[in-house]
């Protein structure tokens, strides 16, 4: 029924007098589809991906599924139904932001990995993961706008007992291109993470001159709160 696909968030209402079958639209029209499964492969969701550039549309790149009953976004793990098995075996999980980084990632033979949908990791995230590894690694957006959403994840991760460490990117602004232009590379970086404190400290000090006292606050200002 229509009521049912406008609660799932498939289609919207239009607030008009038109006809009851035209009242509603699709609010994925022109996208590419994810299926957003939970760790048992029921799907209980969807992401879409804009497939043209039409400068009138002013909606975003990806929109989500609505929350609903079945599906809350900080509780899913995109792809983990899929990869679990290979993040046990691994005894760890790549962590990356989008469904492309994963499905890319798969295809280039690194399969230990989930996608959160975003640049922090939620409670609810980090308690599904740690029944199958207590080990994280991390592969996302670190500039400076993902720094304090990254933050939040890292420390709820910390003080769940997770070893953490991130992926510095070869090439590529993300794994998706990454994995796509040099799998091996891809491949290399992940293999050689460096633990997440590391990873802070050699952030900061690539940004901010560290022979100026300004530069050295400004290092300090950002390494010592972690």
């Amino acid at each position: 029924k229509a009521e049912d696909l406008e609660k799932s968030g498939l289609i919207i209402a239009v607030d008009d007098k038109r006809p009851a079958i035209s009242r509603y639209y699709d609010r994925f029209r022109d996208r590419l589809m994810f299926p957003l499964s939970d760790h048992r492969g029921n799907v209980v969701g969807f992401a879409g991906r804009k497939n043209t550039e039409d400068p009138n549309d002013q909606s975003g790149k990806y929109i989500n599924s609505q929350e609903t009953a079945v599906y809350l976004k900080g509780n899913l793990l995109y792809g983990l139904d899929v990869t679990k098995d290979a993040i046990k075996k691994e005894d760890s999980a790549i962590v990356v932001e989008g469904e492309l980084d994963l499905i890319s990632s798969f295809q280039a033979g690194v399969s230990n990995v989930v996608a959160i949908k975003g640049s922090a990791l939620t409670e609810g995230q980090v308690q599904l993961l740690k029944r199958y590894t207590q080990n994280l690694i991390l592969a996302l957006d670190m500039d400076a706008a993902g720094l304090a959403a990254s933050r939040r994840g890292i420390e709820t991760a910390d003080n769940a007992g997770f070893s953490i460490k991130v992926v510095k990117l070869p090439e590529g602004k993300d794994p998706d291109e990454c994995a796509r232009l040099n799998p091996a590379a891809w491949k290399k970086a992940v293999k050689e993470a460096l633990p997440v404190f590391d990873y802070f400290l050699d952030a900061a000090v690539g940004r901010f001159d560290q022979k100026t006292a300004e530069g050295k606050k400004k290092i300090s200002d950002e390494v010592l709160p972690i």
